[in-house]
């Protein structure tokens, strides 16, 4: 394997061992929201956080990094309101707990798959508008994940 796919390669088995599991750290972000049921999911702690609220951010800002590393002249829009919290659906039952758990596991796989398919050459270069690396932007983004599953385990839901 050459240099420029293990730099990838590393990068994106960060990304899917802190989201999906065998993390270094310990605990996932998917894991640990898949033990959640939507009444644990709304509950709020009294900052206003959520771990359903906080499964969308986490999902913006994936949406957020793989925006960055877009090479497409033409820059999607998130599509929920507002971007960085975004609101929790109407009706906040099993069936939307489930769809958004989804969402954000497409959210993870796009940004994945932008990151396998990024020019390697690029990776160490600051994109416009921001202060990180590409690099440094997935990396971030795989911190993320790890800030907000503790985050979410330590909001006092029952998770066993």
């Amino acid at each position: 394997m050459d240099s420029e796919n293990a730099y990838q390669k590393m990068l994106t088995a960060h990304l899917d061992s802190v989201f999906y599991g065998k993390a270094w750290h310990g605990a996932s972000l998917l894991g640990t929201i898949r033990r959640l049921d939507s009444k644990q999911a709304i509950l709020e702690n009294r900052e206003g956080f959520s771990p359903w609220k906080i499964l969308l951010h986490c999902a913006y800002w994936k949406f957020d990094v793989r925006r960055a590393l877009s090479q497409s002249a033409e820059q999607p829009t998130f599509p929920r309101k507002p971007r960085d919290f975004p609101r929790l659906p109407d009706v906040p039952d099993e069936q939307a707990w489930r769809a958004d758990k989804e969402f954000l596991e497409e959210q993870h796989i796009a940004l994945r798959n932008v990151v396998e398919s990024f020019p390697t050459e690029l990776l160490d270069e600051v994109p416009p508008k921001r202060s990180f690396t590409y690099a440094g932007l997935v990396l971030g983004a795989a911190s993320h994940d790890v800030y907000h599953t503790a985050h979410i385990r330590n909001l006092g839901v029952v998770l066993f």
